[in-house]
């Protein structure tokens, strides 16, 4: 009866889906770019957290900026929630800033800072306005760098990119559901002498109903589970990318969000099912709602 309401061949029915598998697609790559931003974030929010760094501008004539540096250096020892000092050297502030300036005359002709880098007790930190009136006294000219605005900056960034995400999933769900409801239409109207006859047999609108809506569901979730599939041979793909003398740092990110984390590619892939189920509870519900509207429409 199920096949006789909605024939699998059907091209309507077809159509709903290739697209439902090209969607579920879409959404676990997109989910898996949300969680790789999330994953991202906290990394950058722990690294970025744990490390401070100071600043010394190099000064005039007769300036021993390395003597400055090494009393940095010792203040910031004796400063409590300061775990690790390390004074950068000269090349390795010239390969920070190259980057950005490029390679050449121009680094030899700036008088480039010198940096400390501070490795923080992230569970006991130290108090910025003490350590930063610390590092004052002991070189003057000594600049304390929290990162807190870049950090901030950064933090915003993810969460909008988050956010864009998670509504473009969002979209996509709803995308399917009227998809959903627009096959349903055609199905009914393709088999309407059929359902005719359902009713001259004694059927309510709860039998249909319920037969229409099942078959589209089966439909939905073979779909569903088959562009979740291919999303994660994709993610499979693009983890050994670098294999093929492709930009390293896609695969890496990939393979973080595969095993990074209590639980590893378990919980990754587990957590990526969203899309799909996402795709499968709008297209039942979207289903069981249509059908019997169009019902009450037409009969």
């Amino acid at each position: 009866m199920t096949a006789a309401l909605v024939p699998a061949a059907r091209y309507p029915v077809t159509a709903l889906a290739v697209a439902i598998a090209v969607m579920s697609f879409l959404a676990t790559l997109t989910l898996a770019g949300v969680l790789l931003v999330g994953k991202a974030a906290e990394g950058w929010r722990s690294a970025v957290g744990a490390e401070f760094t100071v600043q010394l501008r190099p000064g005039g004539a007769g300036d021993d900026i390395e003597a400055r540096l090494a009393a940095v250096a010792e203040a910031a020892r004796a400063s409590p929630g300061v775990v690790a000092v390390r004074v950068l050297s000269l090349a390795e502030t010239r390969a920070l800033l190259e980057p950005w300036l490029g390679q050449g005359k121009i680094l030899d002709d700036l008088p480039m800072p010198r940096l400390v880098a501070l490795t923080v007790d992230p569970g006991a930190p130290p108090d910025v306005a003490r350590l930063a009136a610390v590092i004052a006294a002991a070189a003057p000219g000594a600049t304390l760098d929290t990162h807190r605005q870049w950090q901030g900056e950064v933090l915003r960034l993810a969460g909008l990119l988050e956010w864009l995400g998670n509504a473009v999933v969002a979209v996509i769900v709803a995308a399917s559901a009227i998809l959903v409801a627009v096959t349903a239409r055609g199905a009914i109207d393709a088999t309407r002498d059929t359902i005719e006859v359902l009713y001259l047999a004694g059927a309510d609108d709860g039998f249909i109903v319920r037969t229409v809506a099942l078959r589209l569901l089966a439909v939905a979730l073979k779909a569903s589970l088959a562009g979740f599939v291919a999303a994660l041979a994709a993610l499979a793909l693009l983890a050994g990318a670098d294999a093929l003398g492709l930009d390293g740092r896609i695969p890496q990110a990939v393979r973080t969000l595969a095993l990074g984390g209590a639980g590893g590619a378990l919980v990754s892939v587990l957590t990526l099912t969203i899309a799909p189920a996402a795709l499968v509870a709008g297209a039942a519900v979207t289903a069981h709602l249509a059908i019997g509207r169009i019902l009450r429409q037409l009969f």
